[in-house]
């Protein structure tokens, strides 16, 4: 990968990839299961796309700092971005794109964030997640802290916010429940689901690994190896409706060895294996449909570096049954990070990288689905 000659350096994570498994098992949970082929539906070429989007570009100004490279951002009820940089920055911008707060709660008293890393809206306000101290954060409309959250026993990978709960997506062990649900009153893990596949742990290692979203009463999760959504009823999480979902383009291998021992005896070979696979990067609630990111493709390891011209990044809509209603191919971007995605109520939102002649700009883009 060339070195980039711009004012300033975007970090490059490697994209572990897996061979993966079709599905997992839910535990102690009651599961209606529900199952989709996709190719009849995309029919033709492999990666050809029957979904599309108006754009709407905003860019980011440095009106009162310069921007660091972003992390993680949400779209908050005004429709101000509110984002996370890689030097602990927390700026909000207004929808038009310029600064308008720098906040100053970096530290690590009770209401202070260490190192911010993941940030969702939530009502007037959002929380973030702070990964050194296993910490939540929770501020109001105006970005002031105003309640902290402990009791978190596990990095976090995604999460939504509800009146009563945080669901949090973690980094698990094989046949290990992956999602937990945290109760804000009590402070404490209440319960967990799912059960990790060998398949999903390397996928796992991923900046950007499997997603959660909410719309209504709904919350749903999807593991990072394969096309799997899991539908719950916040007010009846015991009862979970399971979509399975196939294309011929995301491609996923059974994992029958130990992913644990693999990754720390031979972290190229597991690198290896997730090179050759398909993964899902998140899932976004667009008014009463749903969108899932992810990549598919191979990547191939080279004397010189990465070769991705055969990985591709697409996003699925789905409607509010959860039955997909297109799908978009693009090419895969090492630059662009996986985590800069965050819905806007009716669209999807993304902040991506514009080089100029002697520097880039941030800037935040807005995609309204329509179908082709």
């Amino acid at each position: 990968m060339e070195n980039l000659s711009v004012k300033r350096k975007t970090k490059f994570q490697l994209v572990w990839l897996n061979k993966a498994v079709l599905r997992f098992f839910m535990q102690k949970l009651t599961i209606i299961s529900l199952f989709f082929i996709l190719s009849g539906c995309f029919s033709g070429p492999l990666y050809e796309s029957n979904l599309s989007f108006n754009a709407e570009e905003v860019v980011l100004k440095e009106n009162l700092i310069l921007i660091s490279p972003p992390v993680s951002f949400a779209v908050l009820s005004d429709q101000s971005i509110l984002v996370i940089t890689e030097s602990q920055q927390i700026i909000r911008f207004s929808p038009d794109g310029y600064q308008v707060q720098v906040i100053d709660n970096i530290g690590q008293g009770e209401l202070e964030v260490y190192t911010p890393s993941l940030v969702r809206a939530y009502d007037d306000g959002f929380l973030i997640w702070c990964q050194d101290l296993l910490k939540m954060v929770e501020y109001n409309s105006n970005g002031q802290p105003i309640k902290a959250y402990f009791g978190f026993d596990h990095a976090i990978k995604d999460f939504e916010v509800e009146k009563n709960a945080i669901y949090t997506y973690i980094s698990s062990l094989p046949g290990k429940p992956f999602v937990q649900v945290y109760d804000k009153i009590s402070q404490k893990i209440a319960q967990s689901l799912g059960n990790a596949e060998k398949g999903q742990i390397l996928t796992n290692l991923n900046a950007c690994a499997g997603g959660m979203a909410s719309s209504g009463s709904s919350l749903i999760f999807v593991p990072s190896h394969a096309l799997e959504l899991y539908q719950a009823n916040i007010n009846r999480i015991e009862e979970v409706k399971v979509t399975f979902l196939e294309h011929p383009a995301f491609k996923k291998i059974e994992f029958d060895a130990d992913p644990v021992e693999l990754i720390n005896s031979d972290q190229m070979k597991a690198f290896g294996y997730g090179m050759e696979n398909g993964l899902v990067t998140g899932i976004f609630s667009i008014e009463d449909k749903f969108l899932i990111t992810g990549e598919v493709g191979e990547i191939k390891l080279t004397g010189a570096g990465l070769e991705t011209n055969e990985r591709k990044r697409f996003l699925m809509l789905l409607d509010s049954e959860l039955s997909a209603e297109g799908l978009s191919f693009e090419d895969f971007d090492p630059a662009q990070s996986c985590r800069l995605y965050a819905s806007g109520n009716d669209y999807l939102g993304r902040i991506i990288q514009k080089e100029g002649e002697s520097e880039f700009t941030y800037v935040f883009e807005k995609l309204y689905p329509k179908k082709n």
